[in-house]
């Protein structure tokens, strides 16, 4: 509990922690497991643009190319908004 602007700031950690480990395991190869990470950071925060950056690249080296682009369109878009 705690109540008041507790939640955006730990979902914004929640965020983090999970587009950490995507980093971590983008550097091992592992990129399916990556993009999940990317995918519970983006649940936790869909502002985070680091975590649509990097599940865009894992998306890349699965060949999910249209993946790929929707997220660098959400990173413009995001990026354009000032965020």
């Amino acid at each position: 509990g705690g109540g008041g602007g507790g939640d955006s700031s730990r979902s914004r950690h929640r965020a983090v922690y999970h587009a950490n480990r995507a980093a971590c395991y983008m550097s091992l190869e592992r990129y399916r497991e990556a993009a999940e990470d990317c995918t519970l950071a983006l649940a936790a925060d869909h502002t985070y643009v680091k975590a649509w950056v990097r599940r865009a690249a894992a998306r890349e080296h699965l060949d999910d190319l249209e993946g790929a682009l929707a997220d660098y369109q959400k990173v413009a878009d995001e990026l354009e908004a000032g965020h």
